[in-house]
């Protein structure tokens, strides 16, 4: 009898386990997701600034990676491994991800695909293997808030054409750019030479060239760059010249010109005096300066001194 009663207990129990661990296995007390033009954006709820996953829910192929998942904590970071499926394959535009800060491990690792992607500025680590096998990409810009070009990023990245590498990389890693034969240009922005780069960077890529600017320290056109030939430099950035003119420089304008006006009176009233100056203000005089009568001749005087101290005191004493 008793016998019976512990089999019906351990039965009950193993039922019991069996119920609960099918109910935690079916429903995830964390996954949530965002759904946006046609994308689910799968994330931690207890984590919201990570992408864990994304899934194709209609027929658009491009995609936009939202600036907030749970609408309100920004989303910085793309996990490891998160494109690396059959979902990212259908991928071939990501449009916009400018709030991305950080790419984990295989991110878009074999989306065969993807031929166009815009990383953000604020981009500070591009994982390992992050682009390996998108066969399908051209080119890309590297920004220059990244400083580490860490092992595999573009292997394999067969149709990869052109690269510009940010201006604060200071270290390039193995096989970065391995089998990549088509790659034709690698621009440098950074006047500085990277720290340390792998002797793999450029395994197996058939001849492309290096370019950089030419007031910098790379080597150069004509010769090798960690076994990279470097090719004709790039023009320089344009710096916008913004701002009005300064304080000082109106002080120096209006005291020039009233001297030049001081200059011309004492000119019109003593002719040795504009000869010595070695000004001729003769056509001044006769075609201006004449014809005006001597009180407006004195005012101008006045307000040419009066200029000419106030400026001075704005430029030396104030």
């Amino acid at each position: 009898m008793k016998i019976k009663k512990y089999i019906l207990l351990f039965a009950i129990l193993g039922l019991a386990v069996l119920a609960f661990s099918a109910i935690s296995h079916n429903v995830s007390a964390t996954d949530q997701h965002l759904d946006q033009d046609g994308w689910e954006f799968h994330y931690d709820s207890t984590s919201p600034a990570i992408l864990t996953n994304v899934i194709q829910t209609g027929t658009n192929t491009e995609i936009n990676i939202p600036v907030t998942l749970d609408g309100s904590t920004p989303l910085t970071i793309i996990n490891s491994n998160c494109f690396h499926d059959s979902e990212g394959a259908k991928i071939t535009k990501v449009l916009s991800m400018k709030s991305i800060t950080f790419m984990g491990a295989n991110s878009f690792f074999g989306c065969i695909n993807l031929n166009s992607i815009i990383l953000p500025d604020g981009l500070t680590f591009i994982g390992t293997e992050s682009f390996e096998g998108c066969t399908s990409l051209t080119s890309i810009i590297i920004p220059n808030t990244v400083t580490e070009l860490g092992y595999a990023i573009f292997y394999h990245t067969t149709a990869l054409k052109y690269v510009t590498i940010g201006s604060e990389v200071d270290t390039i890693g193995a096989l970065l750019f391995a089998g990549d034969t088509s790659l034709i240009s690698i621009n440098f922005t950074s006047l500085i030479m990277p720290l340390t780069v792998d002797s793999s960077w450029i395994s197996g890529c058939i001849a492309p060239q290096g370019h950089a600017y030419q007031n910098s320290i790379f080597p150069i056109p004509g010769q090798l760059f960690n076994g990279l030939l470097m090719g004709s430099n790039i023009p320089e950035p344009i710096v916008p010249v913004t701002g009005t003119v300064s304080g000082t420089s109106w002080y120096v304008l209006v005291i020039a010109l009233a001297i030049v006006g001081l200059m011309t009176y004492a000119g019109m009233r003593d002719h040795n005096f504009m000869l010595l100056s070695g000004i001729c203000w003769s056509s001044v005089s006769y075609i201006v300066i004449i014809p005006l009568s001597m009180p407006l001749a004195m005012i101008g005087v006045v307000i040419g001194l009066l200029l000419c101290l106030w400026g001075v005191y704005k430029l030396v004493i104030a």
